[in-house]
């Protein structure tokens, strides 16, 4: 798949940067990739796998029951695989600010951590980077134009 973003190559670049940092100072230099998934307890409605040939096309059956969303944050250490998460119902500005002192703590040797994510608009809220320390990044990320520029005096 090809993917739209005229800059891939560059950021494609910096991965395999921040991946070579962290093997050639493994412990204090650390790579992880970010991601969020959802999870419902209810299967969708959306076609299904069905046997080649049949000419029935399979569908996952609801329950009554009700339907409770879970959301998954996790990395991946990029040299290790090890694993980092956290769930919650709602993935907000507070619960990602938790996570990322949380990752910190899960590497205490860590000078750096270099996290690779997708360009989500909540990882550039004013309220999340006040929390943390001063980021590096050379590609902006993308800001709903109703969201504020600036912190909160909460979160500050």
């Amino acid at each position: 798949m090809e993917s739209p973003d005229p800059d891939d190559d560059a950021k494609l670049t910096d991965v395999a940067a921040a991946v070579a940092a962290a093997k050639a100072q493994p412990g204090p230099v650390v790579t992880v990739d970010l991601d969020e998934v959802t999870v419902e307890r209810q299967p969708t409605v959306v076609h299904a796998y069905a046997p080649t040939g049949s000419s029935e096309q399979a569908r996952a059956v609801r329950s009554p029951k009700s339907n409770p969303v879970t959301r998954l944050l996790g990395t991946l250490n990029a040299l290790t695989g090890g694993v980092f998460y956290r769930r919650a119902s709602k993935i907000a500005v507070g619960f990602l600010v938790a996570f990322y002192q949380a990752l910190c703590q899960a590497y205490p040797d860590a000078e750096r951590i270099d996290v690779i994510q997708d360009n989500g608009p909540v990882h550039t809220h004013p309220d999340l980077l006040v929390a943390l320390e001063p980021q590096e990044t050379r590609w902006p990320g993308y800001r709903p134009p109703n969201w504020p520029t600036e912190p909160s005096a909460t979160a500050i």
